[in-house]
């Protein structure tokens, strides 16, 4: 060996520049082939380095040429090397990116094994960057090809690893079987770190809890429903977002709140309103977790509540506006007041006056078609009382609930008349 190889041997630095102007000399003769090593050589210089991102960047280049010389192997294997390298990086995106590219060669030479694989491994890598809508874009991806060649011909051992994260960490359903996953998975060892450090997590958090309650779960529109969620973890966890999903005819009363600092247990309270009758479920509550850098989603149970239409409840009234005197008109102001809510239909008023009232303008009897929640109206009558002191009359009132059921209310009134006022003679 000469001096000058031993420097360059020596010295990655050197020697990564050696290969990479060997690299371009052979891209100006049109030799792929030798190209490629090159790249290839000049990106291990620069993993010993250690430049792992200048060493990724060789690998896709040096792809590119096995690509050109159509050498199917090397191609596959520079780009595994690129993948390890921005694994040991923590690169997330440089790792998915370069499996995006093993996929395209699956496709290409139809290797449904291959493809399955890398559509599995770049999921977790997705997970594992916090990038959990494309992971759950490219497990879709897995799920179909795993479909389509049925469970028994599946022989990547990353795939369930894929489904079982995204069925916890992403989709947040709760462990009903603890999968066993084996000490091996035939991948290269930064791979294998990665997928051994997520099952971990995975084992720790297959324990935690998110209760939905409600206080109670029979109501009428326009109650008032208290409920909380229990969370509970087996170690601390940051709360990143929370997220009460309702049906549209429920209101939340209040804003999500929750504490900043890692926890392990927590009780969210809240409140919501139902608008409109029915039965429907309320949640889950949708969780976003933290663990050190990892976020993962968790979800919890529903809750059925059933939701009756409120009764309407209707309350009538007489009172005159003056105090009036015997033989002299007076107004007599009717109020009828639907207080609840529920809307009242087909409201019938009559009222039955005392002989020593006789009525003047207006009528005894009123029909108010519907009289929505929380609305009044009023009629007035104008009378006149032959003779003073105590006159007591009757309203009643008929109408029907959102059921159709009639129900009737009476109400007494009583007029106090004062004795005629008497003119005073010239």
């Amino acid at each position: 060996m000469s001096f000058l190889k031993r420097v360059f041997r020596g010295d990655p630095i050197k020697s990564a520049a050696k290969h990479e102007k060997r690299a371009q000399l052979y891209q100006d003769q049109g030799n792929d082939r030798k190209a490629a090593d090159e790249w290839a050589a000049a990106g291990r210089d620069h993993a010993r380095v250690p430049d792992y991102k200048r060493a990724h960047e060789a690998y896709l280049q040096a792809a590119q040429f096995y690509l050109a010389d159509k050498d199917i192997n090397r191609e596959k294997g520079i780009l595994e090397e690129a993948v390890d390298v921005a694994l040991i990086a923590a690169d997330y995106p440089a790792a998915a990116g370069a499996l995006t590219q093993i996929t395209r060669l699956g496709t290409r030479i139809q290797d449904d094994q291959l493809l399955l694989r890398s559509y599995s491994l770049r999921t977790v890598i997705l997970i594992a960057s916090n990038d959990l809508a494309r992971a759950t874009e490219t497990y879709r991806e897995a799920q179909k090809l795993e479909k389509r060649l049925g469970p028994q011909k599946v022989k990547t051992l990353v795939y369930p690893v894929a489904s079982t994260l995204v069925n916890r960490f992403i989709e947040g359903n709760p462990v009903t079987e603890t999968p066993v996953f084996p000490n091996q998975f035939n991948e290269s060892e930064q791979v294998n770190q990665l997928l051994f450090q997520l099952i971990t997590l995975f084992n720790e958090m297959k324990k935690s809890s998110l209760k939905l309650v409600l206080d109670k779960e029979e109501v009428k529109i326009k109650d008032r429903v208290s409920g909380s969620c229990r969370f509970n973890f087996p170690i601390p966890v940051r709360i990143l977002d929370v997220k009460l999903l309702l049906p549209t005819n429920i209101a939340s009363l209040e804003t999500l709140k929750w504490p900043k600092d890692s926890l392990r247990r927590y009780k969210l309270s809240f409140a919501i309103e139902p608008r409109l009758p029915g039965d429907y479920e309320v949640g889950p509550v949708q969780v976003t977790l933290q663990i050190e850098s990892q976020q993962i989603h968790l979800k919890s149970n529903v809750v059925p509540i059933q939701i009756a239409a409120a009764k309407p409840r209707i309350e009538i009234s007489a009172q005159s506006s003056t105090s009036p005197h015997s033989q002299e008109e007076f107004e007599l102001i009717l109020s009828v007041k639907n207080d609840s809510h529920g809307d009242a239909s087909n409201v019938s008023i009559t009222v039955t006056l005392p002989p020593t009232l006789l009525l003047k303008i207006g009528t005894l009897e009123k029909q108010i078609i519907t009289l929505p929640s929380k609305q009044h109206v009023q009629f007035p009558l104008y009378l006149i009382a032959t003779k003073a002191g105590k006159h007591e009359g009757t309203i009643n009132s008929i109408y029907s609930g959102p059921s159709g059921k009639k129900r009737t209310v009476e109400n007494k009134f009583v007029v106090e008349v004062l004795p005629q006022t008497r003119k005073e003679k010239d």
